[in-house]
């Protein structure tokens, strides 16, 4: 099934309006051939339920199957809604016990009722959304690791990259003319997996008609023909006034069990593959272009003549902004980057020249996709690593040599380790995002200012600098806000106003940034403030470490008088 283009298999579910194709789809000439080729697609249908059409699927165990297992399952009754029930049953001595009857155990066929269904119809009577819905058998998602999403209505998993795929789709339509179809589609490769690894082959039943009224017509005066091809089996029966087909395909895809391990393991050809990158080749003293790939590098117990793992490749540090710019899907912490649910990269570093660099112990271990973003952004080292880096990576020592804005950050934990009331963390996400601006994109600029002005001015509390105030007599006939009241208390408590100002003007600042970059500030203004901002400080970076610079002295003066 063609999941992009639904519509052309959809179709065959509703009688059409023109005549020419009226009277082909009368004859369901063509049902056996759409059936194949539906199942040869990456998605296949598991259930679909019209006024015309019919398809429920089950597991069903793999054998060679006689002509009396076909004529058997041939005889299928079922559908969804055939669950785990309780009833009563008379035993031999004529007592009725209760017992808990399986969901196929009325299929009237021994190979059906000893196989395993995969959708559960389910009906809620009196609850709107709940009067006619789905599940999928327990066993199968938790195996295949599929989460049901609401907003999808689809069982999805995380794929390797990080993404949400969706692995088995529900799609409910009504019509204009109020005619209905229901269908549930599955990802193949997930179904025969799932088969090969229990010994099962997928079964689908179906029952298909196409027919002008009246319906009975259709019983009386047929012509029937068997059907035994590509795995189907079933009646096409025909009469002057329509069609029908009823018979069940089997879907019955091998695999060896080497190659279902690999990708159990996360084994694929993309795995497989590594870009070239420009990197320090520390062990030979040069900078070369060389393979990510672990067979290309050595370690330090080992010498072919190859660069070590610890070799540095370095990247333009908007390289980093696709992971900034989505924090629902990747983690910035620290020196590391995850990908939730997908992969990680352990550590990366920042030089003097704002570069960006990986190990290639490390680098190796992205994915074929995210190796490929990476290679867009790289180039010659401007710089050597992070003298930081030289220490906890190479010397083995904890190093001192940490940014400001890893001060702030420390700082902040402590205050919120202290209980300090008059700020408080009201996000510990935004501040573990929080980082510096390392390219020249205004953006990036206003993204990290947006964070900053959320964590240090929407961090102070109104209401205890408030109390604050009141205990300390400071003038707050105003009706303050928070700058101005730390500023009042700072003044009542014999700071001269000049330098009570002097000590909240970076939370000024920052905040008063924050509005005209990333609020409604006319376009000049916020452009001006730009252009000034790079005259003064060269870079935004630069300007960023002032500002985190003054924001640790002026919090440490607060903590220092107010606590």
């Amino acid at each position: 099934m063609d999941i992009n283009n639904l519509d052309n298999f959809i179709k065959n579910f509703f009688k059409p309006n023109s005549k020419d194709k009226l009277d082909k789809w009368l004859k369901l000439d063509n049902i056996v051939e759409i059936l194949n080729n539906e199942i040869q697609d990456e998605y296949i249908l598991l259930f679909a339920s019209s006024q015309y059409f019919f398809l429920h699927s089950v597991f069903i165990e793999d054998m060679e199957y006689s002509s009396d297992d076909i004529k058997s399952i041939s005889c299928w009754s079922g559908n969804p809604y055939s669950t785990w029930s309780i009833s009563c049953f008379s035993s031999e001595d004529n007592k009725e016990l209760p017992i808990i009857e399986e969901p196929m155990s009325n299929y009237n066929s021994p190979i059906l009722s000893s196989g395993e269904q995969i959708i559960f119809g389910r009906c809620l009577d009196g609850i709107k959304e709940y009067e006619n819905y789905y599940e999928i058998n327990q066993k199968i998602t938790h195996s295949l690791g599929l989460h049901y999403l609401q907003e999808k209505h689809s069982w999805c998993k995380i794929d390797k990259n990080g993404d949400i795929e969706e692995c088995i789709k529900h799609i409910s339509y009504e019509k204009e003319d109020s005619s209905r179809y229901s269908i549930i589609f599955a990802k193949k490769s997930l179904i025969t997996l799932y088969g090969n690894i229990t010994n099962q082959n997928l079964c689908r039943m179906f029952d298909i008609t196409s027919y002008l009224l009246p319906y009975y017509d259709l019983l009386n005066n047929k012509e029937l023909n068997e059907i035994k091809e590509y795995n189907i089996y079933g009646t096409l029966g025909h009469s002057p006034n329509g069609s029908y087909f009823r018979g069940f395909q089997i879907l019955n895809e091998k695999r060896d069990y080497k190659s279902i391990i690999r990708e159990l393991e996360g084994i694929d050809e993309d795995n497989e593959k590594y870009v070239d990158l420009w990197i320090n080749d520390i062990k030979h003293k040069k900078v070369i272009k060389h393979s990510s790939s672990p067979s290309n590098f050595d370690s330090y117990f080992e010498d072919t003549g190859k660069p070590w793992g610890m070799s540095p490749a370095f990247f333009n540090a908007e390289v980093l902004i696709k992971y900034k710019n989505n924090t629902e899907k990747y983690i910035m912490r620290g020196r590391s980057i995850i990908c939730k649910g997908a992969w990680s990269l352990n550590s990366y570093d920042i030089n003097s020249k704002n570069q960006v660099s990986v190990y290639l112990c490390d680098f190796h271990h992205l994915p074929y996709k995210e190796q490929l973003h990476w290679e867009q952004y790289n180039e010659k080292p401007k710089a050597f690593i992070s003298e930081a880096a030289i220490e906890t990576d190479f010397l083995g020592i904890i190093t001192d040599k940490i940014t400001s804005l890893e001060k702030l950050k420390n700082l902040l934990y402590k205050m919120k380790e202290n209980r300090i009331q008059w700020w408080q963390i009201k996000n510990t996400d935004t501040l573990e995002r929080l980082s510096y601006p390392y390219t020249n994109t205004k953006d990036e600029w206003a993204e990290e200012l947006l964070k900053l002005d959320q964590i240090i001015v929407e961090g102070l509390n109104q209401t205890s600098l408030q109390n604050i105030a009141n205990k300390n007599n400071a003038n707050t006939k105003n009706n303050y806000r928070q700058l101005k009241l730390l500023e009042s208390i700072l003044v009542s408590k014999n700071f001269e106003e000049e330098y009570a100002h002097q000590i909240m003007n970076v939370f000024h600042e920052i905040h008063n940034l924050r509005s005209s970059q990333k609020g409604h500030a006319s376009g000049n203004t916020a452009e001006n403030e730009r252009k000034e901002i790079i005259k003064k400080y060269s870079s935004y970076t630069h300007h960023f470490e002032y500002l985190i610079q003054n924001i640790i002295e002026s919090f440490q003066i607060l903590i220092d008088e107010i606590n």
